[in-house]
């Protein structure tokens, strides 16, 4: 349940490789009746995730978002996330009615099919290079084993060198692969789904945030100790 010590502002907001997209549930950052049709970048306002299907938007919980398997917000700008750049971290709290289930932490809206998918056992992320896509995967090993309905803190990273890891609840997971080299890129342009309608979550969503850089060990336990006080 939400820390009735609100607001909480997330870490590492500050500099040259801050806080780039920052999905949160502050009311005056989403447009909804009991369905969200706008959710906006608390970073950079302009930046919309939008759905004009009412039957395909996520139901408003207040202190979460809800999504039946036939949801996604697509965004009006593509996010490219590059290790050539610096690398980047992304991070979602959120829970599945069935963590065996495939479904999207991030991706984009069309054929490209750039994606960070949740397998049931592990992770499987899409990018796309010179020389064309690669897809590379991580098993979950601490837990092995996600609980359904749970909440956990699921952040990935990528390094400069295109070396990718992740964190569940703070926790790395042993694997660590790596891209050819780095041109591979991730776009992510929609929540919830992939290229509009494949691999739609059924659980919920609290937050979403996105660095344009590699977060180091110690700020993934910083960003997973704001999330655990906030929510």
């Amino acid at each position: 349940m939400m820390n009735s010590h609100m607001p909480y502002y997330a870490p590492h907001t500050q500099g040259n490789d801050a806080l780039m997209l920052w999905l949160n549930l502050d009311p005056d950052y989403r447009t909804t009746s009991t369905t969200v049709n706008d959710w906006l970048n608390f970073m950079k306002p302009s930046e919309i995730f939008s759905q004009a299907n009412a039957a395909r938007r996520p139901t408003d919980n207040s202190t979460h978002l809800s999504w039946d398997g036939g949801d996604f917000l697509q965004c009006n700008v593509d996010r490219v996330l590059s290790p050539a750049a610096g690398g980047w971290t992304v991070c979602s709290r959120y829970t599945e009615a069935d963590w065996t289930s495939s479904s999207t932490l991030a991706a984009d809206n069309d054929s490209n099919n750039s994606f960070i998918k949740n397998t049931g056992s592990g992770l499987s992320m899409k990018a796309t290079g010179t020389s064309g896509t690669q897809t590379k995967a991580i098993n979950f090993d601490t837990p092995a084993d996600l609980v359904d309905d749970q909440y956990y803190n699921i952040i990935v990273t990528c390094s400069a060198s295109a070396v990718l890891k992740c964190y569940i609840d703070g926790v790395v997971q042993s694997e660590t692969p790596q891209y050819a080299d780095d041109t591979y890129n991730l776009t992510m342009s929609e929540v919830g789904g992939k290229n509009a309608n494949a691999w739609m979550i059924v659980g919920d969503i609290q937050e979403v945030l996105v660095w344009p850089t590699e977060l180091t060990a110690l700020q993934v336990a910083d960003v997973n100790t704001y999330l655990n006080n906030k929510f």
